[in-house]
């Protein structure tokens, strides 16, 4: 008898005290740390900037764009004149929802610019992230109260039978022990200042080279390798993306922003593709006319026509190689941003 009692009260009392001290030390040490945000990527990093450090400045340029930009706004010095450039660019998997976001953070804190440059390949602008990307790049990055609801306006709300109304909801439930990643480890790694955040919203140092066409042709023709070929998907526009594009131009109206929209490059054969089915030009007249019912001053540029990028000058499916290629799109993007926006 005396065994089974003891048993009983281990499995009875003691047990559950030390469950419960265990998540009341992971609840505890989650609250003492949570005005640290998690530092994962990014995105993240201009976000803890902006909510921590900027404070009612002035800058006459942001920046948006996806990782083809970002590698070069963020080690390029691509504006050269006196006036600020702010360096938003991030990568697709936060989409344009993402990019809105981060402009209406930015914008509680600072006065809105004069204009808005967003140089990005054509699925920037259409990507919606679901599931675990969403969750990583959207709602944990944008996670107050009104944030959340600004991302559901622009997804499908979904039906779950009763079975996954309980999963979800047991999904739901807040501890800390079940995301020590980002409620604990990712928030110390901020507060130990092992990630640095002051230059994620600057551009890069790094000067550029002045670019002949004639080195364009040298490098195209040069070197003969086998190129590995991708399948491309079609564009599609939602009407959920349709809806969050048109609430994105009516704030840039409000606020007095021009919007100038540059197509960054990309490979020759996904550029003859977007080309052969008109694809490209649809997203175009759909931005156009947004643009043109909220009275917003919207311009285009294409940095692949009327010539595109070889395929030989990317490493993957969208990134260009390191060296001449990259350097030519620094090249062009400075000269655009100079001459054409400013």
């Amino acid at each position: 008898m005396k065994k089974v009692n003891k048993k009983n009260r281990f499995l009875l009392i003691k047990l559950p005290i030390c469950i419960f001290l265990i998540l009341l030390i992971f609840e505890i040490l989650a609250y003492l740390l949570s005005d640290f945000r998690a530092i994962r990527h990014g995105l993240d990093k201009k976000v803890n900037y902006i909510e921590n450090y900027n404070n009612n400045s002035f800058n006459n340029i942001l920046l948006f764009g996806d990782s083809v930009t970002k590698d070069i706004a963020d080690e390029y010095n691509i504006y050269r004149k006196k006036y600020g450039i702010i360096n938003m660019t991030t990568n697709r998997a936060s989409g344009f929802i993402g990019a809105f976001l981060l402009y209406k953070k930015y914008i509680k804190k600072n006065k809105p610019p004069k204009y808005l440059v967003v140089s990005s390949t054509p699925h920037f602008i259409t990507f919606f992230p679901e599931h675990k990307t969403k969750e990583l790049y959207l709602t944990t990055v944008f996670n107050s109260k009104d944030e959340i609801n600004f991302i559901a306006k622009y997804y499908d709300k979904k039906e779950y039978s009763f079975f996954q109304n309980l999963k979800h909801k047991i999904k739901s439930i807040d501890l800390s022990i079940l995301n020590i990643e980002n409620n604990i480890i990712y928030p110390l790694v901020n507060i130990s200042a092992l990630v640095n955040t002051i230059d994620s919203l600057s551009i890069g140092k790094q000067s550029i080279v002045e670019v002949k066409k004639s080195d364009l042709n040298y490098k195209k023709n040069h070197n003969k390798i086998i190129i590995k070929k991708y399948k491309y998907s079609p564009i599609v526009i939602s009407p959920y993306n349709e809806k969050l594009i048109e609430d994105f131009f009516r704030r840039l109206k409000y606020d007095d922003v021009k919007l100038f929209i540059s197509w960054a490059p990309i490979r020759e054969d996904y550029f003859h593709y977007l080309s052969s089915n008109n694809q490209l030009n649809m997203l175009e007249n759909m931005l156009k006319k947004k643009a043109t019912e909220i009275n917003l001053d919207l311009s285009f540029h294409n940095f692949s026509y009327p010539k595109p990028f070889p395929n030989q000058a990317f490493r993957d499916r969208n990134h260009l190689k390191l060296g001449y290629w990259r350097d030519y799109y620094a090249f062009l993007l400075r000269n655009y941003i100079e001459n054409k926006v400013f």
